[in-house]
Formats: C-alpha cells, sequence, structure tokens
C-alpha cells in the first residue's frame, strides 16, 4: 500500500573518504549543516542533496536530512514504481535494502527503528485492472468530490487536493511510459499524506516502530478516504447516462429536465389517465395535443444506457469492496 515515504532524519553523518558526491542549489541563501566523520562542515546554500537512481533520493536541509524512497521501485527488477507494495514484509525489506545502500554510499544513518527517523509523508496507493481503457472512465471519474479538496485536471490524470493531503488517479502504464511488465489499463489511485501533522494526525505516531507494530491502520486509512471520494455519486452518474442522450440537441437541459417530468408523469399515469387528468384541467386543444404527442414519443424512447454507472461500479468495487 505504500507507494512513497518520506523520512527525516537526524544525527546523519558522512563519510568523506567513500566520494559520495553531494549536488548543490544556492536560490534562497538557507542555512545548511553537513557532519562529517572528521568533523562539521556548515554552508549558506538552499539544499544540498544526493539521488542514489532507482534506490533512494536524500537532501539535508537545517541540521535535518530528509530521505525519500519508494518500495515498489526499490524491490522492482525494472527499477519501476510497480507493482506498488502491500505486505509489512516487503515495506521492511525495502527499508533494509535502501539503509544498506546508504551505508555503501557513505552515509551513517541511525537505526530506522531510531526516533530520530521520523515519517513527514507518505503516499497509500492501490493498483487496478480495468475491463477497458482509462480514458472511457474519466466522464465517470469528473463526477467524484474528495471533501475540502480543490479538484485539478491535467491529461488523464485527476487530482483532488488541499494543503494537508490529496488524492491523485492516474493510468499507470501510461506514467511509466508504456512500460512492457505493466498490464493495459492498469489505474493507480494514492492517497497522499502531504504534510507532517496528517502524518501524525492520520497514523497517530510519526515513527517507522509505531507503522510497523500497526500496519493494518494503513489500509484502514486509505480506505476510509477512498470511500468519502466515491460514496455519493451514485445518482449522478445515473443522470449523465440519462442525460448523455439529450447532448447533440439545440437545448440538451430544457429536453432533459421536459424528460424527467414526463418520466415521473408516465409513473403515475397511463395515457388515459393522462388524458383525462388534462380534460380536467382544461387544457386547451392544441396543448391538449402537443402533450399528448410528447408523452407518446417519450414512452417510447429508451434514452440511457449504463456505461457511467456500471463503470463507477466496477472502479468503485475493485478499490473498496
Amino acid at each position: 500500500m505504500i507507494d512513497k515515504i518520506r523520512l527525516m532524519i537526524k544525527g546523519i553523518e558522512v563519510e568523506p573518504e567513500n566520494n559520495l558526491v553531494f549536488r548543490y542549489e544556492h536560490y534562497q541563501n538557507r542555512h545548511i549543516t553537513i557532519t562529517y566523520t572528521e568533523g562539521t562542515v556548515e554552508t549558506d546554500i538552499d539544499k544540498v542533496y544526493y539521488n542514489n537512481k532507482n534506490v533512494y533520493e536524500i537532501d539535508f536541509r537545517g541540521e535535518c536530512a530528509y530521505l525519500k524512497f519508494s518500495p515498489g521501485k526499490v524491490l522492482s527488477d525494472y527499477h519501476i514504481n510497480y507493482p506498488v507494495r502491500t505486505s509489512k514484509d516487503d515495506f521492511e525489506y525495502a527499508l533494509s535494502f535502501v539503509w544498506d545502500a546508504a551505508v555503501a554510499d557513505g552515509l551513517i544513518l541511525p537505526d530506522y527503528t531510531d526516533n530520530s527517523v521520523r515519517i513527514v509523508r507518505m503516499d497509500i496507493a492501490k493498483d487496478i485492472h480495468l475491463d477497458g481503457e482509462f480514458k472511457d472512465y474519466l466522464p465517470c471519474i469528473d463526477t467524484l468530490v474528495s471533501p475540502y479538496k480543490i479538484k485539478r485536471t491535467h491529461d488523464r490524470t485527476r487530482y483532488w487536493h488541499n494543503n494537508q493531503n490529496s488524492v491523485c488517479i492516474y493510468d499507470k502504464k501510461v506514467q511509466c511510459d508504456d512500460h512492457e511488465s505493466i498490464p493495459d489499463n492498469t489505474v493507480r489511485i494514492e492517497y497522499k499524506l502531504d504534510k507532517p501533522k496528517t502524518v501524525k494526525q492520520k497514523l497517530g505516531n510519526q515513527s517507522i516502530t509505531h507503522l510497523l507494530n500497526n500496519w493494518d491502520m494503513v489500509q484502514e486509512i486509505y480506505a476510509d478516504e477512498i470511500d468519502k471520494l466515491f460514496s455519493p455519486h451514485v445518482s449522478v452518474n445515473q443522470h449523465i447516462d440519462e442525460g448523455s442522450y439529450f447532448k447533440s440537441g439545440k437545448q440538451p437541459m430544457k429536453d432533459y429536465m421536459q424528460w424527467m417530468a414526463f418520466k415521473g408523469i408516465m409513473e403515475d399515469m397511463t395515457l388515459a389517465e393522462f388524458e383525462t387528468f388534462m380534460k380536467a384541467l382544461g387544457v386547451d386543444n392544441s396543448s391538449y395535443y402537443r402533450y399528448r404527442k410528447n408523452y407518446i414519443e417519450i414512452s417510447n424512447t429508451i434514452p440511457f444506457g449504463s456505461a457511467h454507472t456500471d463503470k463507477y461500479a466496477e472502479i468503485r468495487t475493485k478499490l473498496i469492496d
């Protein structure tokens, strides 16, 4: 379930004899402290970072270091972040792999179970395989609303975000440049705990030990958020199914609302009863025959399929049920 994780670590030391080459960025004159085994070096730069390709990234800010990695990518035979890893054993193995790689690179880290290692960001994700192409599901996905979040779109990616957390849905195969190891129509849905405050609120504690001892809560946190995203919109998708029939007309909303009104009448009255009703109201002849014609036309019209409703049900079932 853990797609990416970012850890804040205090007490890292660097062994210069390993020839670890940092990259430097200078933007805001931020003060950085790097502790080497032979002494401390302080410098006024914005960021110092090192990227061990396909394993981890680390950057120094202030007196802390931030280490980021993706368990799926670390454990992948193809160095791609797929499939997302769901078991505690896989996650712990990835942690050990990253720590060993960092040591080999010349970094001396505290044990990852130490309280000096804290989770400051965590992305929880699930991969599902759709029956059809992802693009055909976008009209359905576009009806979803994530509480208290702003919706954004980029090509075929959909985001719902605020300052604390976010949800993202995208085509994983396209994101990985159609890599042959990823099945067609693979979609990833991510719930991102973007801030340390959110991590602490959701997990209760930011330590790796707490996470490992309460592994099942990761699935619970994810399911709760995704359920909020999908739960209230069955009726919306049903109306999209019905309304799509009228899109080609000059006044689709007017036509749809008229159809809905007659649909309600037909559920309560037969044609004969509708005729009696109009006569009782004193409807004039021209209106009487126009409404009668509308009743007959609409009663013979089946203006909707179940495309959106079915796609909604498929995604929700594969994600939650």
